[in-house]
């Protein structure tokens, strides 16, 4: 089973990540999530993580707080923008307008596309394996600044304590055991997960927070690309910490 993309070893190798269990308290979805390190790469899923009689099956994908266009993320045409100079025909400006719609807009869209693939998934891997199975969701916020505040604060939620996420993963509880999120900055990222039962439940208990009260860290990103000269390139950021004051 072997995967040339690898995917989750990339995340493991670019970013310094640590770990956050302050939402779970299954011992199980820990345990997966320390020994990241020890997964498989696989094909359709991802990956997969063997631990006693239970075969996990992990499917990896990213999300962003940048707008996405019908191509794709615009952080990623920014980024190929400038992998290609030769190929443009003059200097581009990339606005990426960060929003928290624009991450659960992917978010749902990636669970969409892939859902049609989970029973595939399954069959695959316990075709040779008698094993209890469970699928876990691997999702990567690409966002350079991935950080989510409460208006008028200043300390970084944890994503999946936002409502508008939990009903989103909720939709596919039938086919999903678990979830696990990577949100920071480019070089350190936290690293959470719980499962589904627990989601629902905090959910269910009013323990999860209304999004339209949170916003991005970064409102705003603006992506300079030159043509002919890299050292004219410029990624602006702009904080508002008065719209939280």
């Amino acid at each position: 089973m072997e995967n040339s993309k690898n995917e989750i070893k990339k995340i493991l190798d670019t970013y310094e990540l640590y770990e956050d269990f302050s939402i779970t308290n299954d011992e199980d979805i820990k345990h997966v999530i320390q020994h990241r390190k020890n997964y498989i790469p696989s094909e359709k899923p991802d990956a997969f993580f063997k631990q006693n009689n239970v075969i996990y099956g992990i499917e990896h994908f990213q999300i962003s707080l940048y707008k996405k266009l019908k191509s794709g993320d615009i952080s990623k045409q920014a980024k190929g923008s400038q992998c290609n100079r030769e190929k443009m025909r003059e200097d581009k400006d990339f606005d990426l307008h960060p929003s928290i719609e624009n991450l659960l807009t992917a978010l749902s869209d990636n669970l969409h596309s892939h859902s049609g693939s989970f029973e595939a998934y399954r069959d695959r891997l316990t075709k040779d394996n008698n094993c209890k199975y469970r699928l876990i969701i691997f999702v990567e916020d690409s966002s350079e600044s991935g950080y989510i505040v409460r208006k008028r604060e200043t300390q970084a939620i944890n994503p999946l304590l936002l409502k508008q996420i939990a009903n989103i993963f909720l939709e596919y509880k039938d086919d999903i055991w678990g979830v696990i999120v990577t949100t920071g900055n480019e070089k350190q990222k936290r690293i959470t997960g719980c499962t589904l039962a627990e989601l629902e439940s905090k959910l269910g208990n009013g323990e999860l927070f209304d999004a339209n009260e949170y916003a991005p860290f970064e409102v705003e990103r603006r992506v300079h690309v030159a043509k002919e000269d890299p050292t004219q390139d410029s990624n602006n950021i702009t904080i508002r910490l008065f719209d939280r004051l």
